[in-house]
């Protein structure tokens, strides 16, 4: 468990910015975090992206990180061992 420091720490982080887009594989593309921040999100979240897929050029994995201008804040979820 967090100490409530930590809590209080990260609780400020997001204060006045309520709505954040959950990652969510196979939904969280691009049009979607669109209509999320059209309905109030301030932050989202992209699918997760394979490390290998990125490092080999794999066309969804490039889709998944690529990011519009007014795609932002945005976070890029990046999954792989080693």
């Amino acid at each position: 468990m967090a100490s409530p420091d930590v809590e209080s720490r990260f609780a400020t982080l997001f204060e006045g910015q309520p709505a954040i887009l959950a990652p969510m594989e196979d939904v969280t593309d691009a049009l979607y975090r669109q209509l999320c921040r059209d309905e109030g999100a301030h932050l989202c979240v992209t699918e997760f992206v394979n490390v290998e897929g990125l490092l080999r050029g794999c066309r969804k994995a490039k889709r998944k990180i690529t990011l519009e201008a007014h795609d932002h804040p945005t976070a890029i979820q990046i999954y792989g061992s080693n």
